[in-house]
């Protein structure tokens, strides 16, 4: 399904570069896209979670997977509310679109920083090897 949709994607980009906006001007409305199919597959990893039990004897809250996909989530909404209003956030005053434009660098900074420490900090941890990835778990000497 992943790959379907992002080979849709790419060809929704490429048509959408060619026929209706320029490659000169910002594409807000393809990053609206973009930040609704990344959401969408958030829910549809949460959805997994809950309804077939793939974490059944684990703790969801030491499974890095599950905060990747919180943080692409918190990340995503807030970039999906940014660029879908775009042309109504540029026309605000410069202070206050400054501010958005922090926010959501600070949000985003925040989401790339905690990607590596979700998959680091396992390894700081001396315990048992149900704490880390499968992949880190078994390379780790």
């Amino acid at each position: 399904m992943l790959r379907s949709t992002a080979g849709a994607f790419f060809l929704y980009s490429i048509v959408y570069t060619i026929f209706f906006r320029p490659i000169d001007q910002f594409h807000n409305f393809s990053v609206t896209v973009a930040s609704l199919l990344i959401i969408f597959g958030c829910f549809y990893y949460f959805f997994e979670i809950m309804f077939y039990d793939y974490y059944l004897e684990k703790q969801l809250w030491k499974i890095p997977d599950f905060w990747v996909a919180t943080l692409l989530l918190l990340f995503f909404s807030s970039s999906f509310l940014f660029f879908a209003f775009f042309p109504k956030v540029i026309a605000m005053d410069a202070k206050l679109w400054g501010t958005l434009n922090f926010m959501l660098k600070l949000i985003g900074g925040t989401m790339y920083l905690s990607f590596g420490l979700v998959y680091y900090l396992p390894l700081l941890r001396e315990g048992n090897q149900d704490d880390f990835p499968n992949d880190l778990a078994t390379s780790k000497s």
